[in-house]
């Protein structure tokens, strides 16, 4: 992944993580990274909320990425839940 962020298109990273079986933390990350450092805001939402759907419990570098989507996309709704989760823990 840190290979593929660095050298190569996003497109690539997307592809091998989604070829991944078994996705760790360091992984969402450096994917929700990368795809916000190409401002590909609905993208970095998407895989955040997918997340959630896996069942991965985001952490203190993952919950900033999607905070600045949600402002980036003007989404209440899902800065709210993330704001909620943040309260929760």
């Amino acid at each position: 992944m840190a290979f593929y962020r660095k050298f190569s298109s996003s497109v690539d990273a997307r592809q091998v993580f989604g070829e991944m079986t078994k996705r760790s933390l360091y992984q969402w990350n450096t994917l929700l990274k990368n795809l916000s450092r190409g401002k590909k805001w609905e993208e970095v939402l998407c895989h955040f909320l997918q997340m959630f759907r896996d069942e991965e419990k985001p952490d203190n570098f993952t919950l900033p990425v999607a905070l600045k989507a949600c402002v980036e996309l003007r989404e209440v709704k899902y800065g709210e839940m993330i704001h909620g989760f943040v309260k929760k823990e």
